[in-house]
């Protein structure tokens, strides 16, 4: 369903099932923003973010939290491990759109 509202706006968009895919994918080829789920096979996506930052393009890489948690503990933790934002399921394309430009505000 993601994948189809930004390919819609005229994003690109790659898709990994699970934090070690998505590893793998950043390995090979450059992005310009992270939408990631928290709860993934293998590597969960707190995990998989942790990774990122620990990596050469991790620094300057946004990425977003996507989840079904609501508890703010939830938040707290994908913010902490260095996570740039985070969308609530259910969610908007607007929300989705809104989050996307608000990492590129800089």
């Amino acid at each position: 369903m993601i994948r189809e509202m930004l390919e819609g706006q005229g994003f690109s968009v790659e898709t990994a099932e699970d934090g070690v895919a998505a590893l793998n994918i950043l390995e090979k080829q450059k992005f310009d923003l992270v939408l990631m789920d928290l709860a993934m096979p293998r590597m969960d996506g707190i995990e998989a973010t942790r990774e990122i930052r620990q990596r050469a393009y991790g620094d300057d890489l946004p990425v977003v939290a996507i989840s079904a948690h609501t508890s703010g503990a939830a938040e707290e933790e994908a913010l902490e491990a260095g996570m740039d934002g985070y969308l609530r399921k259910p969610f908007t394309r607007e929300l989705i759109l809104l989050e996307i430009r608000r990492q590129f505000e800089d």
